[in-house]
């Protein structure tokens, strides 16, 4: 369909909290969706709750996919801003995604039933899931859609992220870099020893460079805020 979707979602309203941390958060939220969804298309099929958290598992198209819900800071008691995440499937080889087009099913779905409630104000939906800090540079979309525009307001920072986890997650993965390591050992254009130093400090940068993003990054939200 040539669009790009956001997937994550969070809005306030006046949902009952849990009476402790221990307990899982969006009971009244998971009823709203079995409720909704299906008069949207989406059948769902199982309401659980979890350590933390309530699970509503859905029906859209052909894949079985899994709503995580729950508190966007379940800390402050003050907080009554609740969020809706498609939990990834994940096997060896790492996340295994489902057809778009029962993404975007069942993400308009999830649109349409927070729509419809009147205890439910300020949507705000996000490619997908991130740190407050890091979502306060982001523009917020009104729906699922994500508006081309709306990226280029997108904080620098945030950007740059973007970018470097595109390469992290790429070039930088561990899985292929033991691979390319080996490869180059076995032909003998490496050693081992050089090999084990490149290999830690190519793991260091992989570790590194993300902690730091997210300092500048909990940095710049604070300043934007002040």
């Amino acid at each position: 369909m040539g669009e790009d979707l956001n997937y994550y979602v969070d809005f306030r309203a006046d949902f009952k909290r849990p009476a402790s941390l221990e307990e899982p958060a969006g009971e009244e939220l998971a009823r709203l969706l079995e409720e909704g969804l299906p008069a949207h298309g989406i059948p769902a099929l199982k309401v659980k709750d979890g350590n933390f958290s309530y699970f509503v598992e859905c029906l859209s198209g052909t894949s079985k996919i899994e709503l995580m819900l729950g508190l966007v800071d379940p800390v402050d008691d003050d907080c009554y801003r609740w969020l809706v995440l498609p939990c990834a499937k994940r096997n060896f080889f790492g996340r295994k995604d489902y057809p778009e087009s029962d993404y975007r099913q069942l993400l308009f779905a999830i649109d349409k039933t927070l729509q419809g409630c009147d205890r439910v104000e300020d949507i705000r939906w996000f490619p997908g899931f991130e740190t407050q800090e890091y979502l306060s540079l982001m523009p917020p979309s009104p729906g699922p859609l994500r508006d081309p525009q709306l990226d280029e307001r997108v904080h620098p920072l945030v950007r740059f992220d973007r970018r470097v986890n595109r390469i992290t997650h790429t070039v930088l993965s561990p899985l292929g870099l033991i691979l390319g390591i080996i490869f180059w050992v076995s032909l003998g254009v490496m050693s081992p020893s050089l090999a084990g130093y490149l290999f830690l400090s190519m793991l260091g940068l992989f570790v590194g460079i993300p902690i730091v993003l997210s300092f500048l990054i909990r940095s710049a939200a604070r300043r934007a805020t002040e």
